[in-house]
Parts: structure tokens; sequence; C-alpha cells
């Protein structure tokens, strides 16, 4: 892995980006599926 990051870093710096970026999405979307599942357990108690 050394030998492929100091020989390649222009191909890492371009991909790195977009992977970052995917896992930032998958991340929100679970966030988002949390705090909804959260959000429709709480509303029986309310009502």
């Amino acid at each position: 892995p050394k030998a492929i990051s100091e020989a390649e870093p222009k191909s890492i710096l371009i991909i790195n980006p977009e992977l970052i970026l995917t896992e930032k999405i998958i991340f929100t979307n679970k966030l988002i599926s949390a705090s909804y599942s959260s959000f429709f357990l709480v509303i029986p108690e309310i009502f």
C-alpha cells in the first residue's frame, strides 16, 4: 500500500474526494433514516 501511494499520489488524490463524498452521502442517509425512525417511534408517546 505504501509503495502504491508513493508511486501514484495523483490518482489517489482524484479517487479520494469521490470516496469521501459517497461516505458522506451514506452517512447522511443513515442519519436521516435513523432520525425518521426515532421520530415516528416518539409520535405514539405524544398522542
